[in-house]
């Protein structure tokens, strides 16, 4: 989890979602994360290099994105 998470704001703007809906966002947060990364992997590399696994972290915007894409379950 990158520094620049505000873990407080994200439970502002989350109001009213449920514990499945958190852990959707969650995991949709990490598949930014790692949609981001991909481009610098070598598929054909039996192992990850440390500077690209460094970079799978998630990130205040890749909570944003995810944001924009779901709306919690009381919302549908």
């Amino acid at each position: 989890l990158e520094d620049d998470v505000d873990l407080e704001k994200l439970a502002g703007l989350t109001h009213g979602y449920a514990g499945a809906d958190l852990q959707a966002l969650t995991k949709e947060a990490a598949m930014h994360s790692l949609r981001r990364v991909i481009p610098d992997l070598d598929l054909e590399m039996d192992s990850i290099p440390a500077e690209v696994l460094n970079k799978l972290v998630v990130k205040r915007d890749d909570f944003f994105a995810a944001l924009r894409e779901m709306q919690p379950s009381s919302l549908r």
